[in-house]
């Protein structure tokens, strides 16, 4: 990827650096479940102009989530959301993410931002701002570039409930073992399939 800056070292000064990147064309995004030990994490490719509802999506394809509960970003002082389709009353003070582009919430300094996934459970994701490109690149198509393990199955608990599941099905002797080894099915805490990943981003891309 062809680059003038990097979002995560210090680039050439310039004016304005707190105003959005509004010629950035392309992202690359890597994303870590807060508290997933080792980490479940993925990296994306996303074009700048990609609004937030959609990068929710990706971000939902990526993970392996099943978009079945409401999500919040939290990009400096303001939380972004589907907030004019629930009455949730988790999503009271949210802006309405449908017409909100990337490139013009991330500035030269955005390190980092927050993706919340399902109010109950509280999945939390680390998005880190790894690179960036510009107009002169072309526009590339939504993508991931890697990752490792699965995302946890939905309405487990949140992340310690996962990993109590998890020594669970260490322990055939443990009274829940049979329910949740029943509930959990064939579940791979180690499976990722990359080629799985892009074909679900490729939908998306049309």
């Amino acid at each position: 990827m062809k680059t003038k800056a990097r979002a995560s070292e210090g680039g050439p000064k310039r004016t304005g650096q707190r105003k959005p990147l509004t010629d950035v064309r392309v992202y690359r995004l890597k994303i870590e479940l807060v508290g997933s030990d080792p980490p479940i994490w993925r990296r994306i490719q996303v074009p700048g102009e990609i609004t937030l509802s959609l990068l929710h999506k990706a971000l939902q394809a990526a993970m392996g989530w099943e978009n079945c509960h409401l999500h919040e970003f939290k990009i400096g002082e303001v939380s972004y959301g589907s907030a004019a389709e629930s009455d949730d009353p988790f999503a009271i003070g949210l802006m309405e993410d449908k017409a909100v582009r990337l490139m013009d919430v991330l500035t030269p300094r955005t390190k980092n931002f927050e993706y919340v996934y399902d109010f109950g459970d509280d999945w939390v994701h680390k998005i880190t701002v790894e690179d960036f490109a510009t107009a002169e690149d072309s526009l590339p198509a939504l993508r991931c570039l890697g990752g490792e393990r699965a995302c946890p199955p939905e309405d487990c608990g949140g992340i310690y409930g996962y990993y109590e599941y998890l020594e669970i099905l260490k322990n055939p002797g443990h009274p829940e073992y049979e329910d949740i080894k029943e509930w959990m099915g064939r579940y791979d805490p180690e499976r990722f399939d990359l080629d799985r990943v892009n074909t679900r981003l490729k939908r998306l891309s049309k």
